[in-house]
């Protein structure tokens, strides 16, 4: 009996053995199968991203070597005394605010604020630096350029802003009452910018006007054959004006570089004259152009909807539909208003306003 056991419990512990051996051994398979699976697999995982990033670059590049083409045939097709469209619009916009960013950036030391540093109300009344840290520094000193750009050649209308924020457009205006009278002798007469501005807005045949003579007047500043300067009125308004505005962005930046006992590099100044002069080659767009166009500046403290007019500087427009409340405006937005002649109304956004908003 004891010899049946023992023989039994060997038969068993043999059968145990080679099942062990048999489970084993699937398991090797299975792991060798898995691996060449993963290794097949991870091959062609490779194979088709190396595939795919070849793909992406080629289609980077054709898009690239397009953009060029376009806009390059944008910028030389168009004649820059007529009235710009839209896609030249954004890129003139665009260029204006690579030259800000790129004299702003903080990889610019000069430029950095120091921490523990105020600037000051005038350039800093919400107390901005201090609050955010010196890190976000650069919004504040490219909304501050932004503002000097607005005041100097945007804060007038309807293209007059070109000749600088003093200069009202009532002896411009005259012309045109005497040119209406001619054919229209009950023409309203106004007395005030602000009723200028509003006819402007309302008849259509002023508006044309405005149009077709600020087309003359930006064929006359830029042609080298017009008269000097001191021969030209409007020419010596805009002369003045650009170094105004020149001299206002070189004072901020040497301000600012001079808490780290730094001054303005020669690059430096080259940008701020470039940046002043696409300035005024888009404020005198707003002269030419029938529609109205206008830089949107929401108020410090304004609540905006992110969205097709407002993006947040560093996010976009990725949280789309949220409600912020505006600390910095870091840059304008750029609008259009109607069309100048069967439309007078209707507005909508060219350029998104970026805003820094205020942490609730």
């Amino acid at each position: 009996m004891g010899l049946e056991k023992s023989k039994m419990q060997a038969k068993y512990e043999d059968v145990i053995a080679r099942m062990t051996m048999d489970h084993t051994q699937m398991l090797r398979n299975m792991e060798e199968q898995h691996r060449n699976i993963e290794w097949t697999s991870q091959n062609r995982l490779d194979s088709e991203a190396a595939q795919l990033r070849w793909e992406y670059e080629q289609k980077e590049q054709e898009r690239k070597e397009q953009e060029k083409r376009l806009v390059g045939q944008l910028l030389t097709s168009q004649n820059d005394n007529e009235a710009w469209p839209d896609d030249k619009l954004k890129y003139k916009f665009s260029e204006l605010r690579q030259l800000i960013d790129s004299t702003t950036s903080p990889r610019n030391k000069e430029f950095r604020i120091p921490d523990g540093h105020s600037l000051g109300f005038r350039l800093d009344p919400t107390n901005f630096s201090t609050r955010v840290g010196s890190g976000k520094s650069h919004y504040l000193l490219k909304s501050a350029i932004w503002k000097i750009l607005q005041e100097q050649f945007f804060s007038i209308p309807f293209g007059f802003g070109v000749f600088g924020p003093e200069k009202a457009p009532a002896e411009l205006m005259k012309v045109y009452f005497t040119w209406r009278e001619l054919f229209d002798m009950k023409n309203r007469k106004v007395a005030t910018s602000e009723d200028i501005f509003d006819l402007l807005r309302k008849d259509r045949i002023a508006n044309t006007w405005r149009s077709a003579t600020f087309q003359t007047i930006n064929e006359a500043l830029t042609t080298r054959s017009t008269l000097s300067h001191s021969e030209s009125l409007l020419a010596q308004f805009s002369a003045e004006n650009t170094q105004v505005a020149v001299d206002r962005i070189y004072a901020i930046l040497l301000e600012v570089a001079k808490l780290t006992n730094s001054g303005v590099r020669e690059e430096v100044e080259e940008q701020v004259h470039e940046m002043v002069r696409v300035s005024s080659q888009i404020a005198i767009q707003f002269g030419v152009h029938t529609a109205q166009l206008q830089l949107s500046l929401p108020a410090i403290g304004e609540k905006i909807e992110i969205g097709e007019n407002y993006h947040d500087c560093e996010d976009g427009d990725y949280n789309k539909g949220t409600i912020y409340t505006v600390d910095v405006v870091v840059v304008p937005g750029l609008e259009k208003i109607g069309d100048g002649r069967s439309d007078m109304i209707s507005k909508r956004s060219i350029v998104p306003c970026e805003i820094f908003p205020a942490e609730s």
